[in-house]
């Protein structure tokens, strides 16, 4: 694994380790004999691996002896046996008092009910990690079907968040299982205990249980396998391109936060699976849209339409106050130093427009993004100009070492004019409010 990549998987890890899944991305796939799973997948996998467990987990403590359920038996004979204390366990053969019978422990053998409580606070780990991947994915895939059946994409990401609900669903449905064959064998229902059983069960199942607790109990362990897994090439995560776009996507939300603009709305979601984040700022707001599906129909939430073509899906499109209401600025990304593939960005000027006109001269006429920019691995320390109006460029993004100077550059320009055009607007709002002859 290059460099680059490490510096990218690292940052994406601290912001979040969802961001290092494939969701419904194009995956980096090992061959079938060494592959795993990345974030969400694993917490799928150590479900399945662990309801495979429970049977033996249970046969297993129905024998483990239990040191508060000592029975103590007679013994003719002193092996594994002790003296009993009893006086009539003992008689006088001439001047000495000899022993009858000796006594020996025997353990007996019964359930363990810390060792049900732990299974159980297992499951409850397990169960709330799968709850709040589905109700992510969930809310994304009731995205995908409001537009359905209108665009090709709407119906091939309904078919994959789908699956990605079926998966989530058929593992904790395992967890369910699991979770009942537990409270049956202790006869009721199990209170979890985070204490694991001690004495710690010896017996293989249980040795395997106890290194698949450390994934479930520990979020880092778990990521510091998933990260060992990719180095060995035994980790399913998204394409190197893909992951780059999600970095780069964390970096443009961060710039805006470093300027004082708060995100609203599920950030990591929406750079995961595509949505909208809401940043605010002094009562101005800017529309942060990830992968927006823009289509010849004009209901897109961005108020932005395709064009030319069937739809059009940029990176990044940001929806800012602008001199004609909004403004619309795109960055795409691109994992690449092609100078020819850099340049192609521009296209969004074309393809993408507002649903409302701009008027030009008394003209109206086709309203573009005023921006359409792609983000490279270039390692400079300035954006790059296409043309002189600032219309097109390159903002230099280089994961190893990252500059922040120039997307912050980028950000600034966006921030400033939004809030000036916010207060603008605001102002002519109460203008015209007062010249109506209202009082506030």
């Amino acid at each position: 694994m290059n460099e680059q990549l490490a510096a990218i998987l690292e940052d994406l890890r601290k912001f979040s380790p969802e961001l290092l899944d494939p969701g419904t991305k194009p995956a980096m796939q090992p061959p079938a004999s060494r592959r795993g799973l990345g974030t969400l997948g694993a917490d799928i996998d150590r479900a399945h691996a662990f309801a495979r467990l429970v049977p033996a987990l249970i046969s297993e403590q129905d024998r483990i002896e239990r040191r508060d359920s000592i029975d103590w038996r007679t013994s003719p004979i002193p092996l594994r046996a002790t003296l009993s204390r009893a006086p009539w366990h003992w008689q006088r053969v001439g001047p000495r008092w000899l022993p009858k019978v000796w006594i020996a422990p025997e353990l007996e053998l019964t359930a363990d009910p810390g060792c049900a409580r732990w299974i159980e606070h297992l499951i409850v780990r397990m169960e709330r990690r799968l709850a709040s991947g589905r109700a992510r994915i969930a809310k994304h895939a009731e995205d995908a079907r409001s537009f359905a059946p209108s665009t090709a994409w709407s119906r091939s990401e309904c078919e994959a968040q789908e699956q990605l609900l079926s998966r989530v669903d058929d593992a904790s449905g395992a967890l369910a299982r699991a979770r009942f064959a537990v409270s049956r064998s202790m006869d009721g229902h199990v209170t979890p205990s985070a204490s694991p059983p001690f004495p710690f069960p010896r017996t293989p199942p249980w040795i395997a249980l106890r290194e698949l607790s450390e994934a479930i109990l520990d979020e880092r362990k778990a990521l510091q396998a998933s990260i060992r897994g990719l180095l060995a090439g035994q980790v399913n995560i998204a394409t190197e391109p893909y992951l780059y776009q999600r970095w780069v996507g964390v970096k443009l939300l961060a710039a805006f936060e470093q300027l004082g603009w708060r995100p609203l709305g599920d950030v990591v979601g929406s750079i995961y699976l595509g949505g909208s984040i809401q940043l605010v700022r002094d009562g101005a707001q800017i529309d942060f849209h990830v992968e927006p599906r823009l289509s010849q129909r004009s209901d897109h939430p961005s108020g932005c339409y395709c064009t030319r073509g069937s739809e059009v899906t940029p990176d990044f499109l940001l929806i800012a106050p602008g001199p004609s209401g909004s403004e619309a600025y795109v960055l795409d990304a691109c994992k690449t130093s092609d100078r020819e593939v850099m340049r192609a960005k521009a296209r969004y000027l074309e393809l993408v427009a507002h649903v409302k006109p701009r008027q030009i001269a008394g003209v109206w006429t086709r309203h573009p993004p005023r921006r359409a920019w792609s983000a490279a691995p270039l390692d400079r320390g300035v954006c790059d100009l296409e043309r002189p109006d600032g219309a097109a460029g390159v903002v230099p993004m280089n994961p190893l070492p990252f500059r922040s100077e120039p997307i912050a550059a980028w950000v600034s320009d966006i921030d400033r004019e939004a809030r000036a055009w916010d207060r603008a607007h605001s102002s002519a709002a109460v203008s015209e409010h007062r010249g109506s002859g209202w009082e506030g």
